[in-house]
């Protein structure tokens, strides 16, 4: 006997949508530093904080350009960050930046870190440079002293430090990830990966206009609910799915639930779905 399991997913990949959430961060952080800069100075009269506002615009712009991309990638977003960052300290020039941009600095190497495959060893070098070079910069008026090199190795020890325990924790995630894949291929039961946001978003339509019993609207309109199957789409399938639908190529069952396959028995099925979905369960039981 099998049974199907049914998955709610996003449309797009852990790793994209990692990428997205870090841009999209760093895009909204800057534009709101940049926001407060230009504010500040336009109200005040004073240019130099207008002027202070132009680096964080620069990165929420590039930020946003890369969102729009059809694959965005964070590192470059993440590495003219840590630029601007270090360019920030000397023109702005008050008491204390130093230590908000190193925390900043402290933040931004390591995420960009985790996101990198190739060449990483001389990533970690070359950020570890951008490190020493910005202690130098920053506080090296009196030359080498015993000040200088304390600031300079502590953030170094603690860029590799935490570069480290992020690298163990995603290693953690990808040997987690890699057993339930297996898990996935392996079952002896038919096991169906969807995504469901169209219908979230269908349901969330619902209650904006006033929908606050969804069995009721659905008996109302019984040719919603083939309309929102349809939205549904198949990510993926493992092998007990193929066997048991005698399908040789997966791709065959991936994509748009097919208008066919909401047959008299299924609308029962995707009703209590979508009913499960509206009361916010995470699990649900059919037969």
């Amino acid at each position: 006997m099998s049974a199907s399991i049914h998955v709610q997913g996003g449309g797009q990949s852990a790793a994209l949508r990692r990428e997205y959430e870090i841009i999209r961060t760093v895009a909204l952080i800057a534009a709101a530093v940049s926001a407060t800069f230009g504010l500040a100075g336009i109200v005040g009269g004073d240019g130099t904080l207008i002027l202070q506002a132009t680096g964080p615009a620069v990165v929420a712009v590039f930020a946003t350009w890369q969102l729009n991309q059809p694959i965005p990638r964070a590192v470059p977003v993440l590495l003219i960050s840590a630029v601007f960052v270090v360019l920030q300290v000397k023109i702005i020039d008050k008491p204390g930046i130093e230590m908000a941009s190193l925390i900043g600095l402290l933040m931004i190497g390591p995420a960009a870190s985790t996101l990198i495959r190739r060449y990483r060893l001389s990533f970690l070098v070359a950020y570890s440079l951008l490190l020493v070079v910005s202690q130098i910069a920053w506080f090296g008026e009196s030359g080498i002293t015993t000040d200088l090199l304390f600031r300079t190795i502590v953030p170094l020890v603690s860029f590799w430090f935490i570069t480290w325990l992020l690298a163990w924790t995603r290693q953690s995630q990808e040997t987690e990830e890699a057993r339930h894949e297996l898990l996935f291929a392996r079952a002896p039961v038919s096991i169906w990966e969807e995504d469901y946001t169209a219908v979230g978003n269908w349901l969330d339509g619902l209650r904006r206009i006033g929908i606050g019993d969804l069995r009721a609207y659905l008996a109302d309109h019984p040719e919603a609910i083939a309309k929102a199957a349809t939205t549904i789409v198949v990510k993926d399938v493992n092998e007990a799915t193929l066997e048991l639908l005698e399908v040789q190529d997966k791709s065959q069952l991936l994509g748009p639930l097919p208008p066919a396959s909401v047959t008299d028995h299924a609308r029962l099925s995707f009703v209590e779905q979508f009913v499960a979905i509206w009361e916010g369960r995470n699990h649900l039981d059919t037969t």
